[in-house]
C-alpha cells in the first residue's frame, strides 16, 4: 500500500489559505490538497466540493492553476459531465496526477455550473474571494441569553453562530459561515435563513426575555401571596376552625388554581392543585394542568420544558402520541437531532437510535460534524449496528484536522 504525505492544503476550516468563493456560485470548493506518494515522488491534486444550492448539479467546469518552486505552472481542468451532486452533498473528484512535485500554490476557480433549470457562469476576469463574513453580533446581555437558549434548543453551539447573516441577491451566508444559493435553509446546519435573521433582532429578543422575567416574577409574587393567604387562613382558623378550614379556604384556593390554569400559568396552577390534595378533583386538575403544559411546550418546541412536564404526567398515552407525531414531523424536516430528543423523552430507545443513526448517515461523508461524533458515541454505547466502527473510522479521518475529536 502506497504512503502519501500532504504537501499543500487550502480549506475553509482554518488552513493558512482558503480556496475562496465567487458569490452566487452553486459549488463551494471546501478543500484543495496535494498529496505526494513518498515511494514514487508523484503528486496528486485532490479536491472536495459541495453543492450549496437548492437544486442538483448536473455538471461543472473547474480550473486549477498549480505553481511550482522553479516558477513553472500547470493548469488542470475538470469537466465531469455526469457529476449529479445533490443539494447539500459533497463531491470528491478522482485525484489528478500533477507534472511536478515542488508545489508552492494552487488556485482553483469554478468556471461554470449546469443545473436542471439554470446555468451559472463565472464573470470574465473574476476571481474567488474570501467567503463574506457578517458583522459579529453585539447584543444586550438579555438578548444574547435569549439567542443562546433558542439555538441550544435546536442542539446548536451558539459560539459558532457569532456573526450576522450576510444577504446577497440569490445567495446568503449563514451565521455558521457557510454560503447558500437559492435555498431557504443552510446546507450545513439546516437552520432557516428567516429564523437566523429573526435571532438578530435585539429588541425582539429583549422583549421575549422580559416576558419570561415577568412570568417568573408573577409566579414568585403569587407564591408569596399564597403563602400569606395560608398564614392568614391559619390565624382565622383559630376562630372559625371548621368552617374556614374545610369550606372557605379550600374552595377559594381551588378557584384561584383554576383561574391560574385558564391563564396558562401552568407552574403556579400545578402547585396550587397539588396543595389541595384530594379536595374536589384537585388531583385530576393537576394532571390536566401538566398535560396542557406539556402540549404547549411541544407545540412551541421548548423541549426542555416538555421533558420537565412529561415526568409529572401519570397517564402518558395521549401526550405520547402527540410527541411521536411531532418527532415524525421533525424527521421529515430533517431535524433529526430534535426528533431523537423527543423519542428519548418518551423512552423509545429504538426509535431514538434509528433517528440518530439516520442523522449520522446523512452527515457522515460531509464536512466535520461534532454531532456525528456525539451521536456515534451514544450509539456505540448502545452497541447499535456498526456505530462503533463508524465512530472509529470518523475519528481516524478527522483527528489530524480536529485533534479534540479523539478525546
Amino acid at each position: 500500500m502506497a504512503n502519501f504525505k500532504v504537501i499543500f492544503r487550502s480549506d475553509n476550516q482554518g488552513a493558512d489559505t482558503s480556496p475562496g468563493w465567487e458569490p452566487g456560485c452553486p459549488i463551494l470548493v471546501n478543500a484543495v490538497q496535494v498529496s505526494r506518494n513518498t515511494d514514487t515522488g508523484q503528486c496528486y491534486l485532490q479536491l472536495k466540493l459541495s453543492n450549496i444550492s437548492g437544486a442538483a448539479v448536473s455538471s461543472f467546469k473547474l480550473q486549477a492553476n498549480v505553481s511550482y518552486v522553479d516558477g513553472a505552472s500547470e493548469t488542470v481542468e475538470l469537466n465531469p459531465l455526469d457529476a449529479d451532486i445533490q443539494p447539500a452533498k459533497t463531491y470528491r473528484p478522482e485525484p489528478v496526477l500533477l507534472a511536478g512535485s515542488q508545489i508552492t500554490n494552487v488556485i482553483v476557480r469554478v468556471r461554470s455550473v449546469s443545473q436542471p433549470e439554470i446555468e451559472w457562469h463565472a464573470e470574465a476576469g473574476s476571481e474567488p474571494g474570501p467567503i463574506p463574513v457578517g458583522t459579529e453580533l453585539v447584543l444586550d446581555k438579555k438578548a444574547a441569553t435569549e439567542r443562546t437558549k433558542s439555538l441550544e434548543e435546536l442542539y446548536k453551539d451558539s459560539s459558532k453562530y457569532r456573526h450576522a447573516v450576510t444577504l446577497g441577491n440569490t445567495w446568503w451566508v449563514c451565521s455558521c459561515g457557510i454560503p447558500n444559493v437559492d435555498r431557504d435553509r443552510c446546507c450545513r446546519c439546516d437552520l432557516s435563513k428567516d429564523y437566523l435573521v429573526a435571532l438578530e433582532d435585539e429588541q425582539s429578543l429583549i422583549t421575549r426575555c422580559e416576558e419570561r422575567r415577568i412570568r417568573t416574577a408573577k409566579r414568585k409574587r403569587k407564591t408569596l401571596i399564597a403563602s400569606a393567604s395560608f398564614i392568614i387562613a391559619v390565624v382565622a382558623a383559630l376562630a372559625i376552625l371548621f368552617f374556614t378550614t374545610d369550606i372557605i379556604v379550600p374552595n377559594a384556593s381551588y378557584n384561584a388554581a383554576a383561574r391560574l390554569l385558564s391563564e396558562k400559568n401552568y407552574d403556579s396552577a400545578y402547585s396550587a392543585f397539588l396543595k389541595l390534595g384530594t379536595y374536589r378533583d384537585s388531583d385530576q386538575a393537576a394532571q390536566e394542568c401538566a398535560s396542557q403544559a406539556a402540549q404547549s411546550a411541544l407545540d412551541s418546541e421548548e423541549f426542555a420544558t416538555l421533558e420537565r412536564w412529561y415526568s409529572r404526567i401519570n397517564r402518558k398515552n395521549e401526550i405520547d402520541g402527540s410527541i411521536r407525531e411531532k418527532a415524525s414531523q421533525l424527521s421529515s424536516e430533517n431535524k433529526l437531532g430534535s426528533a431523537a430528543g423527543l423519542y428519548q423523552i418518551i423512552g423509545d430507545e429504538e426509535a431514538e437510535n434509528q433517528t440518530l443513526y439516520q442523522y449520522v448517515k446523512n452527515n457522515y461523508d460531509g464536512d466535520y460534524n461534532e454531532f456525528v461524533v456525539k451521536f456515534l458515541g451514544q450509539l456505540a454505547q448502545n452497541n447499535y449496528e456498526d456505530s462503533r466502527d463508524l465512530r472509529n473510522n470518523y475519528i481516524e479521518r478527522w483527528k489530524s484536522e480536529y485533534p479534540d475529536v479523539a478525546e
